[in-house]
């Protein structure tokens, strides 16, 4: 059942719009997208709020791990494409479990995280108001969706991290290799970055706190450098190995000179000597070009551009919030 219910997760990247399509119709027609106006107090504005929050993250955090579930299977496919035929069947195996057993972990953390919330904010909906009792259920996939994709992204990228970038696996002179390990963290990167961009919609009608503005960027910031693990590890070990190749270079090129000086000649009295010691020195200056860093200018602007709109977009939505409040714009 929970092969199941990943499987439908993943299998179609329309359905996160038809969600959209359907929590929004079900937030209008219960009248939780009635506006309550401009001087609404905190606690009516709450459910205007989820009622628009809530529906689009959840369709978002659906298409997203659509997006990095495909961007992973085809990113590990190339990958794995020098791994002996058993070995990669073992892996995809080890894979297909490993997101059940993210299902499964979702389900539960949901289930507790919507009731826990629920109950300690007073929020239980028994009184019959259908506004609550949306809200509520809504609740659900919610969470389920918030907790997948933190799990499941963080799996991925400890995959990626363990199974797929190794000493034996990286080429100094085939960086180019490593595109799909710069496509998939990006993804996940911007992705995880626009879930941030989302959550002002739940402070509609109302400023949002500073100290909700700094943890955010604190957060996206752990997550952004989380993210981009592999990454950092794909460096070090390019950066090793680049290393210990010119200092094997040089240790050749220190043999080669007192070989010629214990022989009593000169170096240019030997073609052969000087043959082999301008093949080190351009051997030396095509590995010390190497690019270390699988991520290009491009792929970096665009996650420090995504990046930067989520504290952005939380200045701008307490911005707009103040003057709503403050002159009262559009007579709401």
């Amino acid at each position: 059942m929970i092969q199941r219910l990943f499987i439908f997760v993943i299998s179609n990247k329309l359905y996160p719009y038809y969600c959209w399509i359907v929590l929004m119709a079900a937030s209008y027609l219960t009248g939780s997208l009635n506006f309550p106006g401009a001087s609404a107090t905190d606690e009516q504005m709450r459910p205007f709020a989820g009622a628009i929050a809530m529906p689009t993250i959840i369709a978002y955090l659906w298409y997203a791990l659509i997006s990095i579930h495909d961007t992973a299977v085809d990113s590990f496919n190339q990958l794995a494409e020098n791994i002996p035929e058993e070995q990669q069947k073992i892996k995809k195996k080890r894979f297909l479990q490993t997101a059940i057993r993210n299902t499964a972990i979702s389900i539960v953390l949901s289930l507790l995280a919507t009731f826990s919330y629920l109950y300690s904010e007073d929020l239980l909906a028994f009184d019959g108001n259908i506004v609550s009792i949306t809200m509520n259920l809504m609740a659900v996939p919610f969470w389920f969706f918030i907790f997948f994709f933190i799990v499941h992204t963080v799996s991925l990228n400890n995959i990626a991290t363990q199974e797929y970038l190794t000493k034996d696996s990286i080429d100094i002179m085939g960086i180019e290799k490593l595109a799909p390990v710069s496509k998939f963290v990006v993804n996940n990167t911007v992705k995880a970055a626009i879930i941030f961009v989302l959550i002002p919609l739940f402070w509609i009608g109302r400023q949002i706190p500073r100290i909700d503005i700094i943890l955010t960027c604190l957060l996206l910031l752990g997550i952004t450098f989380y993210l981009f693990m592999p990454v950092f590890k794909a460096q070090r070990i390019i950066a090793h190995k680049k290393a210990m190749a010119i200092q094997r270079i040089y240790k050749k090129l220190n043999d080669t000179m007192e070989e010629n000086i214990c022989g009593g000649r000169r170096i240019t009295d030997n073609p052969r000597t000087l043959r082999r010691i301008a093949c080190l020195i351009a051997t030396k200056t095509e590995i010390a070009k190497v690019r270390e860093w699988p991520v290009d200018v491009p792929q970096s602007l665009k996650v420090i551009a995504v990046t930067a709109a989520a504290p952005l977009s939380m200045v701008a939505g307490s911005l707009v919030d103040y003057a709503l409040s403050q002159f009262n714009l559009f007579g709401l």
